[in-house]
């Protein structure tokens, strides 16, 4: 069926139920009314409206972003940003850790209470809080990252339940002093190390 224009969105079917379709940016963003009434198309349509207006939707669709693509982006940006040592390592961690729990999560669908949970399941694996803290601190930095994008693939980021850590370092190295102290730590132990050496927390 023809679309059905009304006001600044549109109003179509598919089968018997009615859409909207609303343009952001230039792209268009899509919403189903889940009905067969045109009234409950057009209260729609002006609630999409209103949340084109706040800067709460944009064209790209970000309700159907996983965290798996925040995490890509997030690795694809260390290429070039970090080290090749500590790239590794992201990398590591990332597939590791942070995809078997987050990969397939709707970025929008994270909450505070889901990152609790990565927390607790960290901590009975016999992990730190410190550990938990650093791997956090890197999908904090995926989200940021996507919310920078044009048009932006998370519209919010989560607020990420840190731990106060205890006999956190002063001072800083120099590089030849990091790298001599990275290779003699133990394995287990490296990987956090590098993390919490380049990681920009903010």
């Amino acid at each position: 069926m023809p679309l059905s224009k009304d006001g600044s969105g549109s109003i179509y079917q598919r089968g018997n139920v009615w859409w909207v379709k609303v343009y952001v940016g230039g792209r268009p963003h899509r919403e189903s009314s889940g009905s067969a009434k045109l009234e409950d198309a057009k209260r729609l349509r002006d609630k999409l409206l209103g949340q084109k207006h706040r800067g709460e939707i944009s064209g790209g669709q970000p309700e159907r972003v996983t965290v798996g693509e925040l995490l890509d982006d997030f690795l694809e940006y260390a290429k070039g940003n970090v080290r090749a040592s500590t790239e590794y390592i992201y990398r590591k961690v990332t597939e590791n850790s942070l995809r078997p729990f987050f990969g397939t999560l709707r970025a929008c669908k994270v909450t505070t209470d889901t990152l609790r949970e990565y927390r607790r399941l960290r901590i009975n694996e016999g992990r730190s809080e410190s550990t938990a803290n650093r791997e956090l601190a890197l999908v904090r930095i995926a989200y940021r990252n996507g919310q920078k994008d044009t048009p932006p693939k998370v519209l919010m980021v989560p607020h990420f339940p840190m731990v106060k850590e205890e006999n956190v370092r002063s001072g800083f190295l120099r590089d030849e002093q990091y790298a001599t102290l990275r290779n003699e730590l133990p394995s287990d132990v490296r990987p956090l190390f590098v993390v919490g050496y380049d990681l920009d927390p903010a």
